[in-house]
C-alpha cells in the first residue's frame, strides 16, 4: 500500500475549514484567530476548537482568558489518563501546571518523588499519546491536551502545584524562569508576590529599553493593588518614551497623593519628564519644585529640559552643564549598588543630551560631541532610550547640510524596536521635510496626512500640528485657499502644540501668495511670523528666516537690515538658509551695479542648495525676477529651465510666473495659450487656458488692473476675458467666479 502522511494545515486552511464548520458563515476576528492559534493544524481540533466556542454558556470570549476544552477532546484525554498509576498521575498533573517546560529536575522537585519515577511516568504519558518525544525534549502532543488534563486537576491541588513549581523555578535561575515563577504564583491566587516579580521584570525590560514588554509586564503587575504607587511610577516612565506623554500626566496625577518620600520625589520627576515630552514647560517646573530634590543631578536635567523648551537658552546651558558636572562626578564615585550607578549614569547621559540640543543652535561642533558622548556611554551600559535619543540629535545635525542621515535611519530602527513612536513620529517628519524640499509640498503632502493620523493616534499634538502644517503647504501649492485654512484653524486650536507653530503658518499662508505671485502679501505673512521668533534667530521652522531675507531684498530697502540680521544668526548653520541668503546677496548686489559679483551668488546659492530642487526653483524664481528687472546674468536660460521643471511638476502657478518674467525679456512663449490647466467640466464648455489664468487671479481677488499687470496684457483683455468667463460659465457677478473658482 501506499502511505500518505498529511501535514498539518496552515493559517489560511485552518480558517477556510472553520468556515465550513460554521455552515460557510463567515467568524468573528478573534474566533479565527483562536481557532488558527490553538488548532496547531490539526483539523479533528479545529472543529471540535469551533464546537467548544459555539456551545459556551455563557458565550465565550478571548477577553475571558478562559480557554474551551471541546468535549469530545475531553473524553479522549480522560481515556488516555485512565490506565496510568497514580503517581503517573501525579507527574502528568504536575506537568500540566507547568505548561510547555517539562523538566525533568522541576518536576522531580514539584511531585516529591524519584527522578526514576518521574522519567517512567513521562515515557507512560508518551505511551498514551498525552506527551510527544520531540529530539532531546518530551512535550505536550498539543497545547489542548495540556488544557483537558489541567481541567481533570483539583483546583486546591493546581494551587499547590503551581506554588512548588514556583520555589523550583525560582531557585533554577534559568533567563525565562522568574517569569514563569510568577505566572505560576499567578495561577495559584497569590497575586502580592507574583505582581513583586512582574514588577521587578518590567523595570528589567525598561531598562534594556523593551517598552512594549514593560508595559505588558506591567499591565500583570496590576493585579496586586498594594503595589498600585509603584507600578504608576514606571508606568509615567514607559509612556512618556512611547510618546503618550499625556496618558502618562494622567496616570501619575491619580496617584500621586497617595505615595511618600523617595517614592513621591520620584514620581514627581517622572511626571516632570512626562510634562517635558508634551511641551507643558511650567508643568514641568512645578514637578521638578514638588519633588524637592535639588541635589538630584536628574532635577537639574529635568529644568535644563524645561527652560530649553521655553527658550531660555542661557538659563538651559547653565543648567545643563551644571547637571552634566555632577552627574559625572557622582557617576565615578563609588555608588552604593548598581541601581544607583545606573540611575546617576542615566543622569549623565540624559545631561548631556540636553547641552546638546543647547548648543545645536549656536555651535554644532560642541553640540555633536556632547550627543556622541552620550550615545556612547549609553551603549556602555545599555541605556536604549538615552542612545536613541542622543543619536537623534547627531542626525539633526547631519540634516544641517545635507538631506539624509544614515544616523537618522540607525535611530528610526533603534527606536521602533525599542517602542519609542515619538521619535518615529519625529524621524518620519524630517523625511517628509526633505521630500518638500526636494519634489515640493504637493509631493510630501500623502505622506504627511499618515504621519498627522500617526501623532493624533499617539496624541503627540506638537508633532501632529507640524504634520498639519506641510498638509497645508500642499493644499496651498495645489491652490486649495479653503483648504489651507481648514487645516491652520484644526491645527492652531489643538492643545500643546509647539511653540514656534505661528511662525510655520505664516510661512504656509505666504507660500498660497506666492504661488499667485503678490510677493507684498506674502512679505506681510513672513514680517509677521518673524516677529513671533526669537530676535537672534536661533529657533524657528529652518525654512522661514531664509524665505523672509529674500523676499524683503526683492521689494525694498529694508532688505540690508534683514541680511545683516540672519547673517550673524545661528539660522545660517543650516544650508537652506545660507542659500537664500546669498541668493538675497546676489539681488541686492545686482540692484547696486555688481553684476559679476551678483551671478556668482547666485551660483553660489545654487551648489549650497543643490539637491533641494523644489525649494532651489522657487527662490531662485524671486531672484530670477531681480536679475530681469536689474538687467544681470542670464536669466532666460535658466528660467526656461525651471519653466520646464515647473511644467513636469504640474506646479501650474509657478509656471505661469516663469512664463511672465519670459515674456518680459521678450523672450518667444506659446503665445495666447495660458499656464493653467482646465478641468474637463469647464473644458467642455469652451473655457480656455489663458482664461483660467484669469480666473484663478479673480479667485485670488485681484482687480483687473492687477491681473493685467500681473499677465502682462492690457486691462481690456482682462475685461474680454473675464466676460467670457461669465458667459460660458452662466455665472453673473466676479463673487460667482470666485465661487467656481474655489469649487475648482
Amino acid at each position: 500500500m501506499t502511505v500518505l502522511r498529511l501535514p498539518r494545515l496552515d493559517a489560511a486552511e485552518v480558517a477556510v475549514l472553520a468556515e465550513h464548520c460554521n455552515g460557510g458563515a463567515s467568524l468573528a476576528e478573534e474566533v479565527r484567530r483562536f481557532v488558527v492559534d490553538r488548532s496547531e493544524g490539526l483539523p479533528f481540533l479545529v472543529e471540535e476548537l469551533l464546537a467548544g466556542v459555539r456551545g459556551a454558556d455563557p458565550p465565550w470570549s478571548v477577553a475571558e482568558g478562559a480557554v474551551p476544552v471541546p468535549p469530545t477532546l475531553a473524553g479522549l484525554v480522560a481515556q488516555r489518563l485512565a490506565p496510568l498509576t497514580s503517581d503517573q498521575r501525579r507527574v502528568v498533573d504536575a506537568a500540566a501546571v507547568l505548561g510547555d517546560d517539562l523538566d525533568c529536575g522541576v518536576l522531580t522537585a514539584v511531585v516529591g518523588l524519584a527522578e526514576e519515577v518521574v522519567i517512567n511516568a513521562l515515557h507512560a504519558a508518551v505511551g498514551s499519546q498525552l506527551l510527544v518525544e520531540g529530539g532531546d525534549e518530551v512535550r505536550w502532543r498539543h497545547a489542548l491536551t495540556r488544557d483537558a488534563v489541567l481541567a481533570t486537576v483539583f483546583a486546591p491541588q493546581r494551587a499547590v502545584l503551581a506554588r512548588r513549581a514556583a520555589l523550583a523555578y525560582q531557585g533554577r535561575g534559568g533567563p525565562d524562569d522568574e517569569l514563569h515563577a510568577a505566572e505560576l504564583l499567578a495561577a495559584a491566587g497569590d497575586a502580592r508576590p507574583a505582581a513583586e516579580i512582574f514588577l521587578r521584570l518590567a523595570r528589567r525590560a525598561l531598562a534594556a529599553g523593551a517598552l512594549q514588554g514593560a508595559d505588558d509586564l506591567l499591565d500583570r503587575a496590576a493585579a496586586a493593588p498594594a503595589l498600585r504607587p509603584a507600578i504608576a511610577i514606571d508606568r509615567v516612565h514607559v509612556l512618556a518614551l512611547r510618546g503618550q506623554p499625556t496618558a502618562a500626566l494622567e496616570v501619575g496625577a491619580d496617584v500621586l497623593d497617595e505615595v511618600r518620600g523617595d517614592d513621591h520625589a520620584e514620581l514627581c520627576l517622572r511626571l516632570a519628564q512626562a510634562a517635558l515630552a508634551a511641551s507643558r514647560w511650567m508643568v514641568a517646573e512645578r514637578y521638578i519644585e514638588r519633588a524637592g530634590r535639588p541635589d538630584d543631578p536628574r532635577s537639574l536635567v529635568l529644568a535644563a529640559d524645561a527652560a530649553f523648551g521655553a527658550g531660555e537658552l542661557d538659563r538651559a546651558s547653565r543648567l545643563a552643564q551644571a547637571a552634566v558636572d555632577r552627574a559625572a562626578g557622582l557617576a565615578a564615585a563609588e555608588a552604593a549598588d548598581a541601581a544607583q550607578q545606573r540611575t546617576r549614569t542615566e543622569a549623565w547621559c540624559a545631561a548631556l543630551t540636553v547641552l546638546g540640543r543647547c548648543a545645536m543652535r549656536r555651535d554644532p561642533v560642541v553640540s555633536r560631541d556632547a550627543f556622541s558622548r552620550a550615545a556612547q556611554l549609553a551603549a556602555e551600559h545599555g541605556l536604549r532610550p538615552l542612545r536613541v535619543t542622543a543619536l537623534m540629535g547627531v542626525g539633526t545635525l547631519d540634516l544641517y547640510d545635507h538631506l539624509t542621515s544614515v544616523t537618522l535611519r540607525e535611530t528610526r530602527e533603534l527606536a521602533m524596536d525599542t517602542g519609542m513612536l515619538a521619535v518615529v513620529t519625529s524621524v518620519d517628519l524630517m523625511e517628509i521635510d526633505g521630500i518638500f524640499r526636494v519634489d515640493g509640498p504637493r509631493a510630501a503632502e500623502p505622506a504627511a496626512r499618515h504621519n498627522a493620523e500617526q501623532a493624533a493616534r499617539l496624541r503627540l499634538y506638537r508633532s501632529q500640528t507640524m504634520a498639519d502644517l506641510y498638509v497645508a503647504a500642499g493644499r496651498a501649492v495645489a491652490g486649495d485657499v479653503a483648504g489651507v485654512e481648514r487645516v491652520i484653524e484644526a491645527a492652531l486650536a489643538r492643545p500643546h502644540a509647539f511653540t514656534e507653530a505661528p511662525a510655520a503658518v505664516s510661512a504656509v499662508r505666504a507660500l498660497r501668495y506666492l504661488m499667485a505671485h503678490d510677493l507684498t502679501g506674502a512679505n506681510e505673512h513672513m514680517d509677521s511670523g518673524v516677529a513671533a521668533l526669537g530676535a537672534d534667530g536661533s529657533i524657528g521652522p529652518g525654512l522661514v528666516w531664509g524665505l523672509w531675507v529674500l523676499l524683503r531684498t526683492v521689494l525694498d530697502d529694508r532688505g540690508a537690515q534683514a541680511r545683516d540680521r540672519l547673517r550673524g544668526s545661528p539660522a545660517t548653520l543650516q544650508a537652506v538658509n545660507r542659500g537664500a541668503l546669498q541668493y538675497a546677496d546676489a539681488v541686492a548686489a545686482g540692484r547696486a551695479g555688481r553684476h559679476h559679483d551678483a551671478q556668482a551668488l547666485l551660483d553660489a546659492g545654487d551648489q549650497t542648495l543643490a539637491g533641494q530642487h523644489w525649494w532651489r526653483r522657487l527662490l531662485r524664481l524671486l531672484t530670477l525676477e531681480a536679475a530681469v528687472a536689474d538687467g544681470w546674468g542670464e536669466p532666460v536660460v535658466a528660467l526656461r529651465a525651471d519653466l520646464e521643471a515647473f511644467e513636469r511638476s504640474g506646479d501650474h502657478q509657478l509656471a505661469r510666473t516663469c512664463r511672465d518674467l519670459l515674456r518680459r525679456t521678450g523672450t518667444p512663449t506659446r503665445r495666447g495659450r495660458g499656464g493653467t490647466p482646465v478641468p474637463a467640466h469647464l473644458r467642455g464648455i469652451g473655457v480656455t487656458s489663458r482664461e483660467m489664468d484669469v480666473l484663478a487671479l479673480v479667485a485670488d481677488g485681484l482687480t483687473n488692473r492687477q491681473i493685467a499687470d500681473r499677465l502682462f496684457v492690457s486691462p481690456r483683455t482682462v475685461e474680454t476675458h473675464v466676460a467670457n468667463l461669465l458667459a460660458k460659465t452662466g455665472t453673473t457677478t466676479r463673487a460667482e467666479l470666485r465661487a467656481l473658482a474655489a469649487q475648482r
